[in-house]
Formats: structure tokens, C-alpha cells, sequence
């Protein structure tokens, strides 16, 4: 059955629905999914995205071609009173070592192929 407007499924995805998932879900029950921040990979099933080349494939870069950034981590474990990173983000997690290289080098190759 399609939503109004022609909508099949409607998910909602990021920061918001990482903290507050339990209240959306009351508030608008017409979504069909909520996804926070560290749920990318089931997002991906849902959507039956290539989930291995989705995470792994060809990035593709917006910055000048000498450069590129390579996210290391995720979260933080510091709870400040002010801040709301640790309850949208999760816990600090850093990348494995191998995964970085692995990815600074297909940034690096891609640029020289440009």
C-alpha cells in the first residue's frame, strides 16, 4: 500500500533519530523505520543495498585532488553536560589501523588515476 504522495516506505536516518528513536516512533508512527547514526549497515539490508561494496567501494571525494579526509573514529566517551555526542554517536570506537591504510590507499590510488 502506498503512502500519500506515492511513498512505498519512508525511513528516517541521523543523529536525531539515534537519540530520540523510542519518542519518533510514538510520535510518528507513519515512518516505517528509524535508523540512528550506528545503524548504517542495517539501513543498507533494508533498502537491499550492495552492503559490501555500499562500505567498501569507490569513495568518491569532494576536495582538490592533492587531499582527501579519512575519518578515524566515531563517538566520544567524555559525557559533558553541554554535549550530546555520546548519546547520538555511541562510545568512542577508533577504525582498525588496517582498515585506514587500506582506504588511504585506495584514496591515493584513485588520485593518481585522475
Amino acid at each position: 500500500m502506498k503512502k500519500q504522495g506515492g511513498i512505498d516506505k519512508l525511513y528516517v536516518t541521523g543523529c536525531l533519530s539515534q537519540r530520540y528513536k523510542d519518542d519518533l516512533e510514538k510520535e510518528i508512527p507513519e515512518v516505517d523505520a528509524y535508523f540512528g547514526t550506528l545503524e548504517l549497515p542495517y539501513l543498507l539490508v533494508k533498502l537491499n543495498a550492495d552492503y559490501k561494496h555500499e562500505l567498501i567501494g569507490e569513495r568518491i571525494t569532494t576536495t582538490p585532488q592533492h587531499y582527501a579526509y579519512l575519518k578515524i573514529s566515531e563517538g566520544c566517551n567524555r559525557t559533558c553536560s553541554f554535549c550530546a555526542i555520546p548519546l547520538m554517536r555511541g562510545k568512542h570506537v577508533s577504525k582498525p589501523i588496517e582498515e585506514l591504510v587500506k582506504e588511504a590507499k585506495n584514496l591515493a590510488a584513485s588520485a593518481s588515476k585522475s
